[in-house]
């Protein structure tokens, strides 16, 4: 495996919607081209072998940041490549002092690697995602 972390450029731009799309269902292909020139909105992505198999989007407000989506590609997950890639989004931004983000209340493996990187819950949205699913605010 030859995994390289770095920002997203226009080459990525399908790979990432592609991603995006058989992780949740949906993509933005706007979205995510508008963060390559809006410099508060930002894709962070794993590239192995040309291929992206992870990315993280960020809002970035000043000394905040939320983490809109995370996702790794399903043959990766537990490698580490998730843990890797927050770690690497996090060194990209030393003057952020808080990170807030939603994760669903079933999703047991997000929350394990959020807790692992510093996170803690700090509120629930009721009835958050489009199927009614609560989400857990974090915190680091």
């Amino acid at each position: 495996m030859n995994v390289t972390n770095r920002g997203l450029t226009q080459e990525y731009v399908i790979s990432v919607m592609k991603l995006e799309e058989n992780i949740f269902g949906k993509s933005n292909k706007v979205s995510i081209e508008n963060s390559l020139t809006t410099p508060n909105r930002q894709y962070y992505i794993v590239v192995d072998n040309g291929e992206v198999i992870a990315f993280c989007e960020v809002n970035l407000m000043e000394i905040e940041m939320e983490i809109v989506n995370i996702a790794v590609k399903d043959c990766y997950r537990g490698s580490g490549v998730g843990n890797s890639l927050m770690k690497y989004v996090f060194e990209e931004h030393p003057n952020v002092d808080v990170v807030f983000l939603e994760v669903r209340f079933s999703n047991q493996s997000a929350i394990n690697l959020y807790i692992k990187n510093g996170f803690e819950e700090v509120g629930v949205r009721k009835g958050y995602y489009s199927d009614g699913e609560d989400a857990i605010i974090m915190k680091r």
